[in-house]
């Protein structure tokens, strides 16, 4: 899917599909750090799982969770990115 984004913004060798693909990665990461898990899951009652309605204690106490694999989820993305780029090279 990646390969195919960053093909469609104009990537044709390694670097750009690497900061291409990263990019993409870094913002769909931080916005699921952000938005959902601390702006929306643990503020919002009704967009919880079933009987997990009365945890807010628990849903507002995993904000630091959230960022600590927020953190992780950006280093995955470096790995995401370089495979992304090789295959930019190979592929196109």
């Amino acid at each position: 899917m990646f390969l195919h984004m960053v093909y469609i913004a104009g990537a044709r060798n390694f670097t750009s599909g690497f900061v291409n693909s990263y990019i993409i990665w870094f913002v769909v990461d931080w916005f699921d750090v952000f938005v959902l898990d601390i702006g929306i899951l643990a503020n919002w009652k009704k967009c919880r799982l079933p009987g997990t309605e009365t945890m807010d204690k628990e849903y507002r106490s995993n904000n630091r969770k959230s960022i600590i694999e927020g953190f992780i989820g950006t280093a995955i993305g470096l790995v995401i990115a370089l495979i992304v780029g090789g295959l930019v090279v190979i592929l196109f």
